[in-house]
């Protein structure tokens, strides 16, 4: 067993300590997750009404709207991004649902905004956005899935990147930047956890839930002086 097996869960994917002896991490240890019988993969319906609970699903693969849900791929400070397959298409992508502890009006309307103006920026070192919607009463924006995880989780595996790889890695967020702006789309959170990494080694700018419009004359989510958002330090 490689240390990439040993330090994730092998139901969420969640980084677990490395002396752990299970094989869960403690969510899925408490939602009582068990292996089906034979090892075969249940798809679990959810009933009608009946939305994803604070914590995301207590097991996977489940049926959400018209996705199938795989498996978790990380958590932020706006909500959780899950692998799904479309059932229309069988295409994948990542759903990234807003946190129910902020199901508040005003941030219901950030997060659908974030999609909307995400969905404009189209280039290669932008991650694409399909579109935001709500999915039995939860607001969802659907987006390219980044195979290879953040910038963040490739410095934590492999500490400082050579100084040719880093360059090339701060011009394509740069170059995603520049596109975002050229769309009208200020980001203002830009880090390495909100920059993805591509097979080919590229890099793509995601993460749009703190951007604000240039482009518009008003814009009500601009952020009040004096108010802290995102990820000062």
């Amino acid at each position: 067993m490689d240390a990439s097996e040993k330090d994730k869960c092998r139901r969420c994917g969640a980084v677990i300590p490395a002396k752990s002896t299970e094989k869960l991490c403690p969510a899925c240890l408490m939602s009582g997750a068990l292996e089906p019988p034979g090892g075969e993969a249940l798809t679990v319906s959810m009933a009608p009404g009946e939305s994803l609970s604070l914590y995301g699903p207590s097991e996977f693969p489940c049926e959400f709207g018209g996705y199938r849900l795989l498996g978790l791929l990380g958590r932020g400070g706006m909500g959780t991004v899950y692998e799904a397959e479309q059932l229309s298409t069988g295409r994948r992508v990542a759903l990234k649902t807003l946190g129910q502890q902020l199901d508040a009006p005003d941030m219901r309307q950030r997060f659908l905004r974030e999609g909307r103006l995400a969905a404009g920026i189209n280039h290669p070192n932008s991650l694409y956005i399909f579109g935001s919607e709500e999915i039995e009463g939860l607001p969802v924006i659907t987006m390219e899935i980044a195979r290879c995880g953040t910038l963040e989780d490739k410095l934590r595996k492999r500490g400082p990147l050579p100084v040719t790889e880093a360059v090339d890695a701060i011009l394509d967020v740069i170059s995603g930047l520049e596109s975002a702006f050229a769309s009208g789309v200020l980001h203002r959170d830009i880090k390495p956890s909100n920059c993805f990494v591509c097979p080919d080694g590229s890099v793509k700018v995601g993460d749009f839930g703190l951007s604000v419009s240039t482009l518009a004359k008003t814009d009500t989510f601009v952020t009040a002086h004096g108010q802290i958002m995102g990820t000062p330090a």
